[in-house]
């Protein structure tokens, strides 16, 4: 059952005059979603955009943007990728859920304006996620202080980029941990919920379709581990937070992916916003009880990422030689 803030959000999405944004133009649509995440979304916290910076990819230059809290606490960078289906989205989109992130933890956050598709297919954006975190393991002097690891994170698609480099990194910086917004892990099956949620929900099933096909074009490439991180192994990764969306067509795939990091040993908090639709992490405005749901990630994320700074500490203090 939906909440009853996201049958609000749900309103305001259908009164969109115009076709769907799937029926449009990639330019069009994508400016309608930067101008309609400006009126939805919010910041929590006072972390201020350090620098807008460039850095270079496989495809090109990739925009990025860093943010760097009030209060530092840590040499942990948090490595962002947006959502938007692979083909909307950018840096302004999510400006206030990376500022919520960079002050709330107390870390820098570099947020990635990775190449979209359809004028980008696969494995572009992906690439451009290897790109950054190579750039980040080389402690590169826009962040100041050096970069002691790496959080991967994301929502949607750019959830689906960051647990396919958690799966595949090997920067020689150690990935601290992932936080997964209802992502995307699953491009070659639909599960259950694509059915139960498949119309009325924010994101459709056919929006899925529209997305995978404009990202994936060729389904050969779709059951890989670069695109469907569901898929792949599992035995190296990373401490995770996962958060799926109550009402939602990737819900399904969030809970598997769960309970398969679960049954391997891996330590995974699974948390689930009931009742609420795709989006509702950058719908704040229209759903002030997401805060709620928000709040509890990032406290997951960061009692994971406190017990892997205490382990490595006490690796360190095993390895010193004894006086």
């Amino acid at each position: 059952m939906l909440h009853a803030e996201a049958e609000n959000l749900i309103e305001l999405a259908n009164g969109r005059p115009g076709p769907k944004l799937r029926d449009r133009a990639p330019e069009q649509a994508r400016h309608i979603v930067r101008e309609s995440f400006a009126t939805l979304d919010c910041c929590e916290g006072s972390a201020a955009v350090s620098l807008d910076i460039v850095l270079e990819g496989p495809a090109g230059s990739i925009g990025a943007r860093v943010y760097r809290p009030d209060m530092l606490l840590s040499h942990d960078v948090l490595l962002f990728f947006h959502g938007g289906g692979w083909v909307y989205g950018d840096l302004e989109t999510h400006d206030g859920l990376c500022r919520t992130l960079a002050s709330t933890l107390s870390v820098r956050v570099v947020a990635v304006n990775y190449h979209r598709a359809p004028e980008h297919v696969f494995p572009a954006a992906y690439l451009d996620g290897v790109a950054a975190m190579e750039w980040l393991a080389a402690s590169p002097g826009q962040l100041g202080e050096g970069v002691s690891g790496i959080i991967l994170a994301g929502d949607s698609a750019g959830g689906n980029i960051a647990a396919a480099l958690a799966a595949n990194e090997g920067t020689g910086r150690p990935v601290r941990a992932q936080l997964l917004l209802y992502p995307v892990l699953d491009v070659a099956g639909q599960s259950a919920s694509y059915d139960e949620f498949d119309t009325g929900y924010l994101l459709e099933a056919a929006d899925m379709e529209c997305f995978i096909a404009s990202y994936i074009p060729d389904p050969l490439l779709r059951d890989g581990p670069c695109a469907s991180p569901l898929r792949g192994p599992i035995a190296d990764l990373p401490p995770t937070v996962i958060v799926t969306a109550g009402c939602d067509v990737l819900r399904d795939e969030g809970r598997a992916y769960a309970a398969r990091l679960i049954g391997a040993g891996i330590e995974c908090h699974f948390l689930e916003a009931k009742g609420f639709p795709h989006n509702w992490a950058t719908s704040r405005r229209v759903l002030p009880s997401a805060r709620i749901h928000l709040n509890q990630a990032i406290d997951s994320l960061r009692q994971l990422i406190s017990r892997q700074s205490q382990s490595v500490t006490a690796d360190q203090m095993e390895r010193a030689p004894n006086a």
